[in-house]
């Protein structure tokens, strides 16, 4: 079978990274390293099988195991506004010298929701950060929930 080399599609990543997000969903085991490996695996499978990757993106070897090589190209600044752009930069800025992970399960709606259950948006508004959160909040975030799940 005659291979060809294609250029990376962010279209197709794109949407490949939702399939497998989406067909993933329930796997205890899914994990961003995980997507990696599915994503290669998929790449590589439809290089040998169809004589092309579905991506075009190239793989990296990393010490968690292959991962796509980032297309390398300027971002597309008219889909972010400037305000969006600014609160981005902060939270990298924020979170340079830490772990995410840290942050997060420090949040309200962290801390409150049970295992598969949305975060509301809405959550942002409850409690102070600084202070545990109550059977109230959790309660009310739990109420949150059930609405937002309605919509």
């Amino acid at each position: 079978m005659r291979t060809q080399e294609a250029s990376p599609d962010d279209r197709k990543m794109k949407e490949l990274i939702l399939y497998l997000t989406a067909k993933s969903e329930g796997d205890l085991r899914f994990s961003p390293d995980k997507l990696n490996k599915l994503l290669f695996h998929c790449d590589f499978t439809a290089y040998r099988q169809l004589g092309r990757s579905i991506t075009g993106y190239s793989y990296q070897k990393l010490q968690s195991g292959p991962a796509p090589k980032a297309a390398h190209r300027a971002t597309e600044s008219s889909v972010l506004s400037v305000d969006e752009l600014r609160l981005v930069d902060q939270v990298i800025e924020d979170l340079w010298e830490s772990s995410a992970d840290d942050r997060l399960h420090d949040f309200i709606g962290w801390q409150a929701a049970d295992l598969y259950e949305v975060i509301p948006y809405e959550i942002v508004f409850l409690g102070d950060p600084s202070e545990p959160v109550s059977d109230d909040e959790i309660e009310f975030c739990r109420q949150l929930e059930q609405v937002s799940e309605k919509k």
